[in-house]
Order: C-alpha cells, then sequence, then structure tokens
C-alpha cells in the first residue's frame, strides 16, 4: 500500500467505512496513520462515534483522524489573501480590494481551491506520518479536486507572468512588493507542483476505487477509472463492498469489467460496521480479502 492512498467511489458504496477500516489495521500493524476526510458531509464523526475537526485527533493508538473543514479552509484562504493585499496594496485601493476578496470567498470554486490548498499543505507534511488514508468525497467532486493542480498552476503562473511585466519599482529586491508578491506566488506554484507528483507517482500514491454490484456504481467505478488513468494516477485495488453473490462469481465479472486491477470482495455485513470495534472486524475482514498491511 503506498504511503498516500485515496479512497473514491460513488457516494453510499461505503468508502468511509473501508478508508477508516484499513486506516485502523495500519495503525494496529504499528504504522502511524492519519486518516484524512474531505467529504463536507462530514460522516467519519458518525462512524467513529466521535466528535472530530479540522485538527488531527488521535482516537487509537497510532490513530489520527482528521475533518478537512470546507469552512475553515475558506475562512483560512481569505484571510491569507487579505493579509498579502495588505501587506502590496496601495492604501487608496485596500478597502475595495477586501471587498472584491470577500465577494470571490463566496463562490464555490473559492471553497473548492481553498480545501484543495489544505490538502496540499497536508500531504507536504506527509513526512510526519507514516501512512495517509483521504476518505473522499463522492467521485465527480473528487475527480476535480485531482485535476485542480494544473488549473491552479496555470492560475498562479499567469499571475507571475503578470509580475514580470510591470514595471519595476526602485526599491532593493528584498523590499520590493513585487518581488515579494513573485515569491509568494512561486511558493504557491511550488506547492502545486509536489502535488502533482506525490498524485503521479505510484511509489507514493494510489486510488483505491469502491463500487457495490450494482449498475450505477460499476459505471461510475469504470468513468473514475478512465478519469485516474488519464491524470497519470495509480489504482492499485478495486473493491467490490457489501456483496451479494459469491467471491467465485463476483469476483471474475468484476475482473472483466476492470481488467487489469486486482479485485476483492468484501461481503454484505450485518449490521454495518460502527466504532472502532466495528472498524476493527472490518481491517480483519479486508486482510482476509487479501488488502491491508503486509
Amino acid at each position: 500500500m503506498q504511503p498516500i492512498t485515496f479512497f473514491g467511489g460513488k457516494g453510499g458504496v461505503g468508502k468511509t467505512t473501508l478508508a477508516a477500516a484499513t486506516a485502523l489495521g495500519l495503525a494496529q500493524a504499528g504504522r502511524k496513520t492519519l486518516l484524512i476526510s474531505t467529504d463536507p458531509a462530514h460522516s467519519l464523526s458518525d462512524l467513529l462515534d466521535i466528535p472530530l475537526g479540522d485538527k488531527a485527533l488521535e482516537v487509537a493508538p497510532n490513530f489520527w483522524v482528521r475533518e478537512l473543514d470546507p469552512e475553515v479552509a475558506r475562512a483560512a484562504y481569505i484571510a491569507s489573501v487579505k493579509a498579502n493585499i495588505r501587506r502590496f496594496a496601495a492604501p487608496e485601493f485596500l478597502r475595495e480590494a477586501e471587498r472584491q476578496v470577500e465577494l470571490a470567498g463566496q463562490h464555490p470554486g473559492a471553497m473548492e481551491s481553498a480545501l484543495f490548498e489544505a490538502l496540499c499543505q497536508q500531504l507536504d507534511a506527509q513526512a510526519d506520518w507514516d501512512q495517509l488514508i483521504i476518505d473522499t468525497a463522492p467521485t465527480g467532486h473528487t475527480l476535480h479536486l485531482l485535476t485542480l493542480p494544473e488549473s491552479m498552476q496555470a492560475w498562479t503562473q499567469a499571475l507571475l507572468a503578470h509580475q514580470l511585466d510591470a514595471p519595476k519599482g526602485n526599491l532593493p529586491e528584498r523590499d520590493d512588493p513585487r518581488q515579494q508578491a513573485r515569491a509568494l506566488l512561486q511558493a504557491r506554484q511550488a506547492l502545486f507542483q509536489r502535488t502533482r507528483a506525490r498524485l503521479q507517482d505510484p511509489a507514493q500514491c494510489g486510488f483505491v476505487l469502491v463500487v457495490n454490484d450494482d449498475r450505477l456504481s460499476v459505471s461510475e467505478g469504470e468513468r473514475a477509472r478512465q478519469t485516474l488513468v488519464a491524470a497519470g494516477v495509480s489504482i492499485p485495488a478495486l473493491l467490490v463492498n457489501r456483496a451479494l453473490r459469491p467471491e467465485a462469481e463476483l469476483g471474475p465479472a468484476m475482473a472483466q469489467r476492470f481488467p487489469g486491477l486486482p479485485v476483492r470482495v468484501l461481503p454484505q455485513r450485518e449490521p454495518a460496521p460502527q466504532g472502532l470495534s466495528g472498524l476493527a472486524d472490518m481491517a480483519e475482514a479486508l486482510a482476509r480479502a487479501g488488502f491491508g498491511p503486509v
């Protein structure tokens, strides 16, 4: 299993449960593991029966959990932009510039960009953990997040080009606001470049697809696979969750739909896993299916 592993699929297929169980299994195997949720629904809190927040919380030995909060990410993003504006904008333009930033911050794309940047920063701190497990929002939102490095880099590059074209000031380079702004933009661009490199490195990152044995989730899984392959993201496994058909029948059928992917079949469990004890049982089921720490 790669040091950074995403779990994704159609809403309701059980990816949060499988991500959490995998993370707990890794922690029980002695690996310092952080489970991160990018899903605004905050279903991890309900699954674990533990109040969670935007700061990593240790819920069991070696097992830490963080729910990225889109509103917290947006507020931090806007505050950062305003702080930079105060450093670089002329006083007569400051109030209007801050007003425009507030308006832009209400756009849905601003929250998505802020959430993505928070995730980039967390991935940048990967060395603090042996394993990062990312429980993602439903497929469409997640795949868009994974394509953001290019668009964010392009936007930052355009700003850098504008900085190069701007007239030079008479201040020493270290005091020139344009040079300071350029340094900030270059730091952001480097962050996005590191993120893209991690996502495309099969030794560092993988995206586990989760489906149920139904037409809609399998079709969405096939589309997700095509998008991930086009984005250069490794797919280490397909997990078929809540299976009702026997593995001897379902495994080959799924292998035909997803050629080349290792398929792991997990039978329907009643009641659904809940809390740390339920996740520990699920982690054992994953291990029996051949998925988990080795």
